[in-house]
């Protein structure tokens, strides 16, 4: 079975989160695509195939975001960002010509703490944490056909919004990926910060999370 691995955004954190994921995916192949900063030469880091470092460019905003913005949203551009980063790390997959019967999204700063299943083409995984009123965004996987909407979302964002929808990362992935039966990996992880501090992982049953 061909894994491929998708890392995509800042690589601050990725010397000690990089070998973690290796390990997870030792025989995958991996597709970096890295934000152009001073941390960007950490991508190499994951032994990528391919790598694409880029400048994020400062995306358009409409008023209906702020206006619409989510609990916890943690800045409308900064979102619109992280949605054109996927697309792009989506893109350069496509791009490469690599085959895939899994696609594995992960951000370059995750530590796990509980390691996912051996992924398999037999639906679309998410964590049971973090979900916040939607679907966690950090880590999935699936067959292609599948992780292409996953990646490609900023594309009906607007759409989204138009129907009433609020601006936050988590409700607007269950929207875009409504009509795909959700599994749930037991993988638990935290997200290493610059300064060295962690997001550790949360279940609020409140906010749709299972508990494990």
């Amino acid at each position: 079975m061909k894994v491929v691995v998708i890392i995509c955004g800042q690589m601050r954190t990725a010397e000690h989160c990089a070998p973690g994921i290796r390990a997870i995916y030792p025989d995958a192949t991996f597709v970096v695509h890295a934000i152009a900063d001073e941390n960007a030469d950490k991508a190499f880091l994951f032994r990528p195939a391919v790598t694409v470092i880029e400048p994020q460019p400062e995306l358009p905003e409409r008023f209906s975001y702020t206006h619409q913005v989510g609990r916890g949203c943690n800045g409308v551009q900064r979102n619109l960002r992280q949605l054109w980063g996927k697309k792009r790390a989506w893109q350069t997959f496509e791009m490469s010509g690599l085959e895939a019967d899994v696609v594995v999204r992960c951000r370059p700063d995750l530590q796990f703490i509980v390691e996912p299943e051996q992924p398999a083409p037999d639906g679309f995984y998410v964590p049971t944490f973090a979900n916040w009123w939607g679907l966690n965004d950090r880590f999935a996987w699936g067959p292609p056909d599948v992780m292409r909407q996953y990646f490609n979302r900023l594309d009906v964002l607007d759409e989204y919004i138009d129907q009433g929808g609020v601006f936050h990362a988590e409700s607007f992935l269950a929207w875009a990926m409504r009509d795909v039966p959700v599994k749930r990996t037991r993988a638990v992880t935290a997200s290493l910060r610059g300064d060295g501090t962690r997001d550790e992982p949360v279940w609020c049953v409140e906010c749709g999370d299972v508990l494990p």
